[in-house]
């Protein structure tokens, strides 16, 4: 696979919520499929483009198209077939959005998996050719419930002071400070069955900026205990829609798989549209 440097649009399917990387700063990792049908993951993509009002143009969402400048990421560096580094993160283009709940989901539709063990599966056997399979997307069987745990990040403190050195060197004197993301400091994420006959149940968290941002704000207006419980309400609600989850995977040497994107389109909303 070539890692020329080249332009492709494409269109988000994911955004994790932010984390800090200590040799990168806060960074966002990105999903998408191009217009050839193709998976990619862009990485890093900087938190500045959401952050400062410079950049509003090219902050993009979930189902933009954007126009990117991009260069699949060496071998030795991320095995991982679909991981493309961008290239001028500071020139994306938004292109257009893909509004259309149909549309959206006739995109993701080619690349469903029948369950997690196929998409496991797919991973390990296209490892052995030496560029493995590590996105795609599946839909559960049954949601058992939708669970929070305690997730430890090493010198997370520390790692936050560096920011904010690096943000007052980066911006004129006496300006206020961007907001920084606020850690959760919580797994999040769903229990489930997927369609496998022999599924004995998976938990997998969930890091989709969409469903880490309602937990911190639900728990900023309600407190912990109680934020925890109406963020679970209404993950329990997506759950009873068309449920999409969107997988990646974050451990190079594991390979582990996580939920890195939801979908929750209306159940009859493909059957309503097509009757018309």
């Amino acid at each position: 696979m070539s890692t020329e440097v080249h332009e492709e649009i494409i269109t988000v399917i994911n955004k994790t919520y932010p984390e800090w990387s200590k040799h990168n700063g806060w960074l966002v990792c990105v999903g998408g499929i191009n217009d050839n049908g193709e998976w990619r993951r862009l990485y890093p993509v900087p938190l500045d483009l959401w952050w400062w009002p410079v950049y509003k143009q090219m902050a993009f969402k979930k189902w933009d198209k954007i126009k990117v400048i991009i260069r699949k990421r060496p071998v030795n560096k991320d095995p991982r077939k679909e991981s493309h580094e961008i290239v001028k993160p500071f020139e994306i283009e938004i292109v257009e959005s893909l509004k259309n709940m149909n549309d959206r989901r006739d995109l993701i539709t080619p690349f469903l998996s029948p369950d997690m063990e196929a998409l496991k599966d797919s991973r390990y056997n296209d490892k052995h050719r030496g560029l493995w399979t590590s996105m795609g997307v599946i839909k559960p069987r049954k949601i058992i419930d939708f669970k929070m745990k305690q997730r430890h990040q090493i010198h997370e403190e520390a790692y936050k002071q560096v920011a904010d050195v690096q943000m007052r060197m980066s911006i004129k004197p006496g300006t206020p400070l961007p907001v920084r993301p606020d850690s959760i400091g919580k797994w999040l994420g769903y229990k489930f069955e997927c369609n496998n006959p022999d599924c004995r149940g998976h938990e997998m968290m969930c890091n989709d900026w969409e469903v880490c941002e309602l937990y911190r704000k639900m728990i900023e207006k309600f407190g912990e205990d109680e934020g925890f419980q109406k963020t679970r309400d209404k993950m329990m609600w997506m759950a009873g829609r068309d449920l999409h989850l969107m997988m990646g995977t974050v451990a190079l040497q594991w390979a582990t798989f996580i939920n890195v994107g939801i979908f929750y389109p209306p159940l009859m909303e493909v059957t309503e549209k097509r009757a018309q």
